[in-house]
């Protein structure tokens, strides 16, 4: 297959991912191109542009605008391959018109040890955006502030209504737990939910007591926040019936039963 220019654009893109420490799988999703899925769950549309700069423009059809503005994701603007402009779906629609029948462009600028500037038809984006953004957001990097109350780097949750009945699971490392899991409560009837936490982070080695409890925080925290009682009772064995350890790697899900009640 001969290679054409997107490819080294989108390439570009793609590499700065493939490089970070927290990526695990890219695909390609539809026939759309520059849309593709990253961790199995964040979709990311890829605008390139070919400018000189200080100033790149991209073009976004309504089909684009649609896209982007309405996915779990975000967009990323290679500025002829200096840098690259990651921008959310609200700050999207923020600069360009979702209701517009025609092709908008959006408009990227920024000098030596400037931050981006962002314009669309709607105007100014009200905050720069750091060079340094892409692709650790994207990817789910956390502000230090909020470090302690989220969950394992490299990780995953899995939700089941019993094992191995897979209701849902999720990489996103500030995930609301409440807001996925306390809508099905109704009146004073708890609910029982089976929440699975996994990680191949170096940072989380094995499931010591220390990690356990620490998991075990994060959820009650999590519901108490919104008003929610929770009872966290572990699930998994505490030592591996094949291995006879009692740490378990964890690279290996561990599981917790969740009695969720108002």
């Amino acid at each position: 297959m001969k290679i054409q220019d997107q490819d080294w654009q989108y390439g570009a893109v793609l590499h700065q991912i493939v490089m970070h420490p927290v990526f695990t799988t890219i695909n390609k999703i539809t026939e759309k191109a520059g849309l593709y899925l990253i961790n199995e769950e964040t979709k990311l549309l890829i605008k390139c542009s070919g400018d000189d700069g200080p100033e790149w423009t991209f073009s976004f059809t309504p089909e684009d605008v649609e896209i982007a503005t309405g996915m779990n994701g975000a967009v990323a603007l290679n500025c002829g391959s200096q840098s690259i402009c990651l921008l959310h779906p609200t700050e999207l629609a923020a600069v360009l018109d979702e209701k517009a029948t025609k092709s908008q462009q959006v408009r990227v600028r920024f000098g030596n040890n400037e931050s981006m500037r962002v314009t669309g038809p709607l105007g100014m984006l009200g905050h720069t955006i750091a060079h340094n953004a892409f692709p650790g957001e994207l990817l789910g990097r956390v502000p230090p502030k909020q470090e302690p109350h989220a969950w394992p780097e490299l990780g995953r949750l899995s939700f089941y209504q019993a094992p191995p009945e897979l209701v849902f699971e999720s990489s996103h490392r500030l995930l609301d737990l409440a807001s996925h899991l306390g809508w099905s409560i109704k009146g004073d009837e708890p609910i029982t939910v089976y929440m699975g936490v996994s990680s191949i982070s170096h940072k989380w080695p094995e499931w010591n007591e220390e990690r356990l409890r620490k998991i075990e925080g994060l959820i009650k925290d999590d519901f108490a926040e919104d008003g929610y009682k929770v009872q966290v009772q572990r699930h998994t064995p505490a030592v591996d019936p094949h291995t006879k350890k009692k740490n378990r790697p964890c690279s290996d899900e561990f599981v917790w039963k969740l009695t969720i009640k108002e």
